[in-house]
């Protein structure tokens, strides 16, 4: 069985809140069964969004990088899916979850000035 344990992050820029929060909070799932998370960003317009994952070895890896909707970073791993189809949200899919995918997924989100 695989464990995937997302936590919640919140970050004050400048005196504002920027209050990310995640969905499910905990998955416990079957390998070779789908899965999806999804993250939600509240404070500011258009922030920055990213996918964390830390594995066994408690080493933290950036997974994906989105500036913007529709804008998504190259992704290595093929398995996993991203999409960020407005300013606020951002998911994680994984169709058939592979034995090797357990570990703590992290979602972020940053405040930027152009």
């Amino acid at each position: 069985m695989l464990y995937l344990l997302l936590c919640l992050w919140t970050v004050i820029k400048s005196g504002t809140f920027l209050t990310v929060s995640q969905s499910p909070l905990f998955v416990i799932q079957q390998s070779g069964t789908p899965v999806r998370l999804s993250c939600n960003a509240e404070g500011t317009a258009n922030p920055y969004m990213y996918w964390y994952k830390q594995d066994k070895t408690k080493n933290l890896n950036m997974m994906v990088l989105s500036v913007a909707p529709g804008s998504v970073t190259e992704v290595s791993d093929k398995r996993f899916k991203f999409n960020r189809a407005d300013a606020k949200t951002f998911t994680l899919e994984i169709e058939s979850l592979p034995r090797d995918a357990s570990g703590v997924y992290f979602c972020a989100s940053s405040v930027h000035s152009e």
